[in-house]
């Protein structure tokens, strides 16, 4: 959803309409050269070449007319005769986009490493847009930004209700892992009735505890404005046990496979 709206003239501004013409190609770049795909039931597919050949992206659809079956996942390339790792992730959903620095593979190969059920992969497919630059990241590093709000929060052994706007933090749509990190052995922290706040609506299909104690993992799926809409806020209870003031830091990163 683009959720384009007009001016006073009723007509949608040049700008806007140049920014989606720009959209457009760009997602056309994206789709016009497909190199192979395949589809069907099972836990691992590949896509053959007769030689090596140059990819950037894959596209994965799963029927989740059942539900989703795919928990977690990987995409391989065959480069010179050993597989190596180009995306990993979690539940698939309808569709999903991979994206990688351009590499010519003589195969590429779609492992379902955890499901719950038989998964049915819809497609499975490899394409190469022209012009194209992924991301870079440097493997292994995250940037940790710290909840500066968190460390005005003075815990006593009562439950009390916290409040801390993450905008700062978060300006785009994407997946992210917020962390209370103890930095002492005084007390023990607990946490408990997290809430995610999107424009100030509680959303929690959005926030998911982690294994380890006073970590969440949370989503911004729509699209992050300066406005209040754009606000995301996270409301928690927390206390602390024990004889000392329980020193701590918060901080949230990006969500990395």
């Amino acid at each position: 959803m683009l959720n384009a709206t007009p001016d006073t003239s009723g007509l949608i501004p040049e700008s806007h309409l140049a920014r989606y013409r720009e959209f457009g190609t760009a997602i056309k770049r994206l789709y016009e050269n497909k190199k192979g795909e395949t589809s069907g039931e099972g836990t691992e597919f590949e896509i053959r070449f007769n030689a090596p050949t140059p990819v950037t992206h894959t596209v994965i659809k799963e029927d989740i007319r059942r539900g989703h079956a795919v928990r977690e996942f990987q995409v391989e390339g065959l480069v010179n005769g050993t597989w190596t790792l180009l995306a990993r992730g979690e539940p698939i959903g309808y569709k999903r986009i991979d994206t990688f620095e351009k590499i010519e593979v003589k195969a590429l190969r779609l492992r379902i490493t955890k499901s719950a059920a038989i998964p049915n992969i819809v497609q499975f497919a490899a394409y190469e847009a022209n012009d194209y630059l992924a991301p870079l990241q440097e493997s292994g590093k995250v940037e940790w930004i710290p909840i500066e709000s968190w460390n005005d929060v003075r815990l006593s052994q009562d439950w009390q209700t916290v409040e801390l706007d993450l905008t700062p933090a978060i300006r785009k749509p994407g997946e992210y892992v917020i962390e209370i990190h103890q930095t002492d052995e005084k007390g023990t922290l607990e946490t408990r009735d997290t809430m995610l706040l999107i424009a100030g609506t509680e959303a929690p299909r959005h926030i998911t505890p982690l294994e380890q104690p006073n970590a969440w993992r949370i989503q911004r799926t729509d699209q992050v404005t300066n406005d209040e809409k754009g606000r995301t806020t996270l409301r928690l209870q927390a206390r602390c046990l024990g004889s000392g003031d329980c020193e701590t830091d918060m901080g949230i990163r990006e969500s990395t496979p």
